[in-house]
């Protein structure tokens, strides 16, 4: 009786964690973001045939792991409570960009190769 009791007690935390961020029914989109990322998915409030949520991770380290985000801001939408897709903002892009900028400014402000700077 005791394993049955604790079992129905770890599935109804598991509905009432999960039921607090995630929209059970419907089409749902969520953003999750932090305050450091200094992007915010605007285009969200433009969405009228879903419901739209918002988790700053930094507030809920808990959604972070639940959820397994590990780059901001990441969309993930949900049906029916299960994710369907997911959309992670673009890290490597960034860093192209960052580098092809850097490169042009060294190379821009200095007599020496963008190249040579490593040696």
């Amino acid at each position: 009786m005791k394993k049955i009791l604790l079992v129905l007690l770890f599935l109804g935390l598991c509905l009432i964690a999960k039921s607090q961020d995630i929209p059970q029914d419907g089409l749902a989109v969520v953003e999750f973001n932090a305050p450091f990322s200094g992007t915010k998915c605007e285009y969200l409030e433009k969405l009228s045939d879903c419901e739209i949520s918002r988790i700053d991770i930094s507030k809920d380290a808990k959604a972070q792991g639940t959820y397994k985000i590990v780059v901001v801001p990441t969309l993930v939408i949900f049906q029916d409570g299960e994710e369907v897709a997911r959309f992670q903002a673009n890290i490597m892009m960034k860093i192209i960009i960052y580098s092809i900028i850097t490169n042009i400014f060294i190379s821009t402000t200095r007599t020496t190769s963008p190249m040579s700077l490593g040696k």
